[in-house]
């Protein structure tokens, strides 16, 4: 009888990836030796599976598989607490370094301001590999005992973290307007800067 069969506590799993070579699958603390299939694949984006146990908790991991590579994804395993409702979503990479970074200088205009303002933001890790990993984010304010560099030029008021939508405009700014998210915290972040003239 399979471990399936005997299985207790299940749950679904998606993994969203722009999957361009290989195939996806899941390996799991069950046997990290053996290929769990997809269930259901949407447009080489999303792949579904169903992980079971007799815990109510699974570690797993997404794989790549390419002929005869194996590509693990980057990080720590990833856990599904199988005794929770709904699916459990991950947006791995494969081939990029584990480690962010921050941009240099960026300017947009806002609307609410009526005037353009300069940025940085800071990427995670995989930010550039998987495009379709969405991150919540926040505005951070420089003060003078804590600068990127040693030029005000260099320094803008505030850094974007994202920990929401992507640095392309588009995707960082689905709405069109607020070119900060909420544009009234941006605001009140430019009024209490010190280097709000920039």
């Amino acid at each position: 009888m399979s471990t399936k069969t005997l299985a207790k506590h299940r749950r679904r799993v998606r993994v969203f990836y722009p999957l361009t070579k290989g195939s996806m699958v899941l390996r799991t603390e069950a046997d990290w030796h053996q290929d769990l299939e997809p269930e259901t694949s949407e447009d080489g984006t999303m792949f579904e599976f169903t992980v079971a146990s007799e815990r109510p908790f699974l570690y797993f991991k997404p794989c790549v598989i390419d002929g005869d590579q194996v590509h693990w994804s980057a990080g720590m395993n990833n856990l599904a607490v199988l005794s929770e409702p709904g699916t459990r979503d991950i947006d791995p990479f494969f081939h990029s370094r584990q480690v962010g970074a921050i941009t240099s200088v960026l300017e947009f205009d806002s609307a609410l301001l009526g005037r353009s303002h300069r940025v940085r933001v800071y990427l995670p890790a995989g930010y550039e590999e998987n495009t379709l990993k969405r991150y919540p984010g926040y505005c951070q304010l420089n003060s003078r005992r804590n600068k990127i560099s040693n030029s005000d030029k260099m320094n803008p008021p505030f850094v974007i973290w994202l920990i929401n939508d992507r640095l392309d405009v588009n995707r960082l700014f689905p709405d069109g307007e607020s070119r900060f998210h909420h544009d009234s915290v941006t605001a009140r972040a430019v009024q209490m800067s010190p280097h709000s003239e920039v």
